[in-house]
C-alpha cells in the first residue's frame, strides 16, 4: 500500500505566514490572533489527515475466481478505523478490467469503528480480468489535506461462456473445458482477455 499526503488549499498556510510576518514588523494583537486562528487550523487539518493516513485500513473478499457470462459478481469490502478520529469520508476508486464493474462508492467511518458493504456486478462477456487495484481517497472536514491510499493488490477472475438450456451437452461441456484451459495458458502470458476461437482461425 503507497500512502500520499497532500495540500489542497495552500491559501491557508500563506495566509498564515503573511500574518505572521505582519506581525512581526508591526506589533499588532489582531495579526497575531489572525496567526495564531490560521496556524491552528492548518496543523489540525494536517494531524487529522495524517491520523486518518496510519488508521485507515481496506480490506476485500472475492468468493469465487470465476463465473460464467450472465452471473452476478460479489466483493465483501470491509473499511477498518484504528482512531479515535472520525473518517468522514471516504471515496473509493475502483480499478477493474472486468466490463461493466467500475463502481465508485462515498462511505465513512467513525473513529475506532468498522464498516462493511458489499460491491456488486454483472459479467458481461467472457475473458480473464483483474479486480483492483483500489484507491481510497479521505481527508480532513475542511478539505485542506487528502488522504489517498492506493492498494495494487488484484484479484483474476475467469468468465466463461454461459451454456444453453438447464443441461450441457458433451459438445458445450468439452468446448467451456477448452476455454478454461485456453485462460490458463493466457494467464501464464500475462494477458486479460481472449477469444476461444483465436487458435481456430490460426491454424485455418
Amino acid at each position: 500500500m503507497k500512502t500520499t499526503i497532500k495540500l489542497k488549499r495552500p491559501l491557508l498556510p500563506l495566509l498564515a505566514v503573511i500574518a505572521f510576518i505582519l506581525y512581526l514588523f508591526q506589533v499588532y494583537r489582531g495579526w497575531y490572533i489572525l496567526f495564531l486562528g490560521l496556524g491552528a487550523t492548518w496543523l489540525s487539518a494536517y494531524l487529522w489527515a495524517y491520523s486518518l493516513s496510519k488508521n485507515l485500513r481496506l480490506s476485500r473478499e472475492q468468493r469465487f475466481g470465476w463465473a460464467r457470462v450472465g452471473d452476478k459478481i460479489e466483493e465483501r469490502i470491509t473499511l477498518s478505523n484504528n482512531y479515535w478520529i472520525p473518517a468522514l469520508w471516504v471515496e473509493m476508486i475502483y480499478h477493474s478490467t472486468l466490463p461493466g464493474y467500475h463502481p465508485m462508492t462515498v462511505t465513512g467511518v467513525p473513529g475506532g469503528a468498522t464498516n462493511r458493504w458489499r460491491e456488486k456486478g454483472v459479467c458481461l462477456r467472457r475473458g480473464i480480468f483483474e479486480l483492483g487495484p483500489i484507491d481510497m481517497i479521505s481527508g480532513d472536514p475542511l478539505g485542506i489535506y487528502t488522504v489517498t491510499q492506493h492498494y495494487p493488490e488484484q484479484t483474476s477472475m475467469m468468465v466463461t461462456r454461459r451454456s444453453l438450456g438447464g443441461w450441457s451437452s458433451k459438445a458445450e461441456i468439452f468446448r467451456s473445458d477448452r476455454e478454461c484451459i485456453q485462460c490458463a495458458r493466457i494467464c501464464s502470458r500475462g494477458q486479460h482477455a481472449f477469444d476461444p476461437l483465436a487458435d481456430n482461425r490460426a491454424s485455418g
